[in-house]
């Protein structure tokens, strides 16, 4: 059997992107503080998009990390869910600490995975489960 027929499946290679539209979909989204010669540090954006094969990335400097007083680094995977101009937003939203416009709260995950499996093992012990947003009587 030839082994150079077997390549997997996701392999993709990364390429460095020049241009995005707000309208193509994203992978992710990185923003980080890193240090640039002679001018102390500076505040990254990443943005990665699939075309194709290729897994492209765009990387932007938002100028000195000082502007940014309330920024700390994060990630997110957008996995084709989101567009680029919907995950540059959603990256302003988390840079300056703010929740979004649309009146959502910003939800922790670990938090929310504990208390749907808090649920259900309510659920199969036939208990009732209340807190401030939910009732749930058996």
């Amino acid at each position: 059997m030839n082994t150079a027929d077997h390549r997997p499946l996701l392999q993709a290679s990364l390429v460095m992107a020049r241009l995005l539209t707000v309208d193509e979909r994203a992978w992710s989204l990185w923003e980080e503080d890193k240090s640039v010669d002679g001018q102390g540090m500076h505040r990254f954006q990443k943005i990665r998009v699939r075309r194709g094969e290729l897994q492209c990335d765009f990387v932007k400097d938002l100028g000195p990390s000082f502007l940014y007083p309330k920024a700390n680094p994060f990630s997110f995977l957008a996995m084709n869910q989101y567009s680029v101009g919907e995950v540059m937003e959603q990256a302003e939203w988390l840079r300056e600490g703010q929740p979004p416009e649309d009146g959502r709260e910003p939800t922790h995950l670990l938090e929310e995975f504990k208390k749907e499996l808090d649920e259900k093992q309510a659920l199969r012990a036939h208990r009732s489960v209340s807190g401030p947003h939910i009732t749930i009587a058996r």
